[in-house]
């Protein structure tokens, strides 16, 4: 039986017992591998992958379940709404007033556990959604510029300064505010003189 033959001298050949030897491994290594992962990450959490049907094992830290105790809304200069969180001191006033700023890609409600630690200590904290990050408005992802995220930040600072007034660390942000404005004035005033002088040199 040709059949008979061929099973018969494929079932000697030391390739194919190498490749059944493989695969039966494969399937108990795959079995054991999966009782290792779950002893290795025990006390992970689970999360969705950007692969379908597949998990990934997130450590947790200290604070990771905080939240911020306010939230809100403010139209920066240019008409963009952008969205704000807060701790705010409620028991006296504040000692000092911490404006966060989250890195570009994510949003500032992923970073409440800060908020706590300085909150405990009497410090008002303040935390900012980049404009196309988290709750603010704009184009998903994209700051535009990093003019926009300084002249967003310092629309945030005049806005604290009026909501704290000068004091609970409004008295604080108010002096940024009036620093930084007249420091960008300086230097466009310097900028102007340095061009009327090589004008008139020339």
């Amino acid at each position: 039986d040709p059949w008979a033959r061929a099973m018969t001298s494929l079932g000697s050949s030391p390739w194919f017992l190498t490749v059944c030897l493989m695969l039966v491994l494969g399937l108990i290594g795959s079995k054991f591998s999966n009782i290792f992962y779950e002893w290795w990450y025990r006390g992970y959490r689970r999360k969705p992958s950007f692969y379908a049907n597949q998990e990934i094992f997130i450590k947790p830290f200290p604070g990771e379940n905080d939240t911020w105790d306010e939230e809100e809304s403010f139209v920066s200069s240019d008409g963009t709404r952008l969205h704000v969180y807060h701790k705010p001191v409620k028991e006296g006033p504040a000692k000092a007033l911490f404006l966060f700023v989250h890195p570009v890609a994510l949003h500032a409600g992923w970073f409440a556990h800060v908020g706590t630690n300085l909150h405990k200590h009497g410090v008002h904290v303040a935390a900012i959604d980049l404009r196309g990050h988290g709750k603010s408005s704009g184009f998903r992802g994209h700051i535009g510029s990093f003019g926009n995220v300084l002249r967003d930040v310092d629309d945030l600072a005049t806005s604290l300064a009026e909501k704290l007034g000068r004091g609970g660390g409004g008295h604080q942000s108010h002096d940024h505010h009036v620093d930084s404005k007249t420091a960008t004035a300086a230097n466009a005033s310097s900028s102007s003189s340095s061009s009327s002088s090589s004008s008139s040199s020339s």
